[in-house]
């Protein structure tokens, strides 16, 4: 089996299945400044090695498995990159096993696909919320250290999972998920000064959980005297607000209707950044919606011999454009995703109908059932334009 310089420790294991043993032997050549590399090809040893260790960490000897936890605290198995506490988490997730990795501080990170040892916790055939809860408070232990900031964002990835849990576990980890800066070469972090903007708070994504100049720059300025707070979300993800990871994040925030949820900081955060991200999408889309109603009313009130074909037109371009845009939307979501709203059936239905009644129009359908399919149109589009009025606070709730 190759061996780089990167690899801390070198597994060996017998092909004999007679022999059960494991050995492991400090690599000469580990230079811990060297950056881990991938294999370009894996000996089928590392396998078996990692089936070796499942097989021990199974033995029903205990003292034996925590020896071996507390002497290889950094061995690390390939091809999957897992650590000692992946290995616990997949293959003997007990309450013992996981404290016992804990107390001996094995590396709680990311293996090659990045998940984290509570991700196969948290996908275990049965949920042992114990394990997570005992997980979650070595959070708390090491809270505002460099280890910390890394841990919360390697689990991201399994918020839309958390988030289904009972509210009191969502609510520590979302407790876990705002923290202070790191400060940049010992900075302290300004305590005084002002808000770049107008607002009385200001929210933007950055690539870092360090208050660098840069990040300063944009948000404060220290002439004045405003008392401030600076606070940083701990969710590595993909801040777009196209992305995949924002998606299911908001799905998973769909189904929850646990108040204390939405007022916590997280959250409040993440819902003000994305709402104000998109402010101008959504007022632009209802002008232009707004523009469609008016000429839609227009042409509705108008008799058989007296309607405009320019109109006409203009509402087919209308409608195939909106057409369109959530046909899009339903490719990029995913039919079971984008059919899960309602409102959804009234926009395709909606542009559906509008599109057909201008080619009844131009036919020689009789007229009354061309009537009845406008007055449809008519209906869903009112419908559609009435939701739009959901962006303003005060109409929000009621509809």
């Amino acid at each position: 089996m190759a061996v780089s310089a990167d690899a801390k420790y070198i597994i060996s294991c017998s092909a004999d299945y007679n022999d059960n043993s494991i050995k492991i032997f400090s690599n000469p050549y580990f230079n811990p400044d060297a950056t881990i590399s991938e294999f370009n090809s894996i000996s089928p040893y590392s396998y078996y090695g990692l089936f070796i260790l499942k097989t021990f960490l199974q033995e029903n000897e205990p003292t034996r498995k925590q020896r071996f936890l507390s002497k290889y605290p950094d061995l690390l198995a390939y091809p999957y990159s897992f650590n000692l506490f992946h290995i616990v988490a997949v293959f003997a997730p007990t309450l013992n096993l996981i404290k016992y990795c804990i107390d001996n501080r094995i590396p709680f990170t990311g293996d090659v696909e990045g998940r984290t040892p509570i991700h196969y916790i948290l996908h275990a055939q049965q949920i042992n919320y114990t394990n997570i809860n005992l997980v979650l408070e070595n959070f708390y232990r090491l809270k505002d250290s460099s280890e910390y900031y890394k841990m919360m964002g390697d689990l991201t990835r399994d918020l839309p999972k958390i988030l289904n849990f009972s509210p009191k576990l969502v609510l520590n980890v979302l407790k876990l998920a705002v923290a202070n800066p790191q400060s940049y070469k010992n900075e302290a972090i300004p305590r005084f000064g002002s808000i770049v903007g107008k607002d009385s708070r200001r929210i933007i994504p950055y690539q870092s959980t360090i208050f660098t100049p840069e990040i300063k720059e944009q948000l404060l300025n220290e002439e004045g005297n405003d008392l401030l707070s600076t606070k940083v979300l701990l969710f590595n993800m993909n801040y777009d607000l196209y992305s995949d990871e924002v998606l299911r994040l908001l799905l998973a925030l769909k189904d929850i209707y646990n108040e204390e949820i939405f007022q916590s900081k997280a959250i409040t955060v993440l819902i003000d950044y994305l709402w104000d991200a998109s402010r101008m999408y959504h007022y632009g889309l209802e002008l232009v919606y707004t523009v469609l109603i008016v000429i839609l009313s227009i042409y509705s009130t108008q008799q058989k011999d007296e309607r405009s074909t320019g109109l006409e037109v203009v509402l087919l371009i209308f409608g195939f454009g909106f057409l369109g845009y959530e046909l899009l939307q339903m490719v990029s979501a995913g039919l079971m995703i984008y059919f899960a709203e309602i409102w959804n059936f009234v926009d395709v239905l909606g542009n559906v109908c509008l599109i057909t009644s201008i080619f009844l129009t131009w036919s020689d359908v009789e007229e009354l059932r061309r009537d009845w399919l406008m007055s449809i149109t008519l209906f869903m589009s009112y419908a559609k334009w009435i939701s739009f009025f959901r962006i303003i606070d005060q109409a929000s709730k009621p509809l």
